[in-house]
């Protein structure tokens, strides 16, 4: 009998809700997170509206404190999205030593570290060519500001042993990671993935202005917004 791939866990961080249940209930009430930017002062740009989540606090979503202040805020939401998903799936209390050799993470994503990414750029430009200070340089690893960096943290979190892979293929990356889940699960009898899309964008392409309108032939632009929503799978 061939092995089956459950959905068995779910964490929603939304623009337009935290949390599985009031993220559902915005969506179907048909209210959205879109709203004028807030994390930094957009009235120079063009586009001056995005979905940020509002009332995001990473210490009381399960965050250790180095966590709180050594990773970007992307990494974070994909952390405490895990912990939802963890939550929700009846994991609260971890997992065994064998489970966790049994255990990976694979992690679409849209775009790296790009908030950690704007502030140096905007302290390098203020500071020319000169090295930047210890103070700057060290507030994040550069290790911790490149691409694998959220898959590699709930892993860490987790103390998964299995394969941590992140997939970045844009729009699509999320649904590939569940897909590439599933088979490893499937045929290298793997015992569980948290498997996420992170979409981590925040500052990027401000010259888009026009409604999204995702694989539409008619789409003329594209809106950011954060979103990071874990499932964790597993096989019955």
């Amino acid at each position: 009998m061939q092995r089956r791939v459950v959905v068995t866990g779910l964490g929603v961080l939304a623009a337009n809700g935290i949390g599985k249940e009031n993220f559902w209930k915005a969506c179907i009430s048909g209210r959205s997170g879109i709203r004028r930017i807030t994390r930094f002062d957009p009235s120079s740009l063009v586009t001056q509206i995005a979905g940020e989540i509002q009332d995001f606090d990473p210490q009381m979503l399960g965050l250790t404190p180095e966590e709180c202040t050594g990773v970007d805020r992307g990494t974070q939401l994909a952390i405490a999205a895990s912990n939802l998903a963890f939550q929700d799936a009846g994991l609260s209390d971890g997992l065994s030593e064998e489970e966790r050799d049994r255990s990976g993470v694979y992690m679409g994503t849209a775009i790296s570290s790009m908030e950690n990414g704007e502030k140096l750029w905007v302290q390098l430009r203020s500071q020319g060519v000169e090295p930047l200070s210890a103070e700057i340089s060290g507030a994040i690893p550069a290790g911790l500001r490149m691409i694998n960096a959220p898959a590699t943290a709930v892993a860490a979190h987790h103390q998964f042993h299995g394969p941590s892979t992140v997939i970045a293929t844009g729009c699509s990356a999320g649904a590939d990671a569940i897909g590439q889940a599933f088979w490893l699960i499937l045929l290298v009898h793997m015992t569980r993935t948290a498997t996420a899309l992170s979409w981590q964008k925040d500052q990027g392409y401000c010259s888009w202005r026009n409604e999204s309108w995702p694989w539409h032939a008619m789409r003329t632009s594209m809106l950011n917004s954060l979103l990071s929503a874990p499932i964790v799978t597993r096989t019955i």
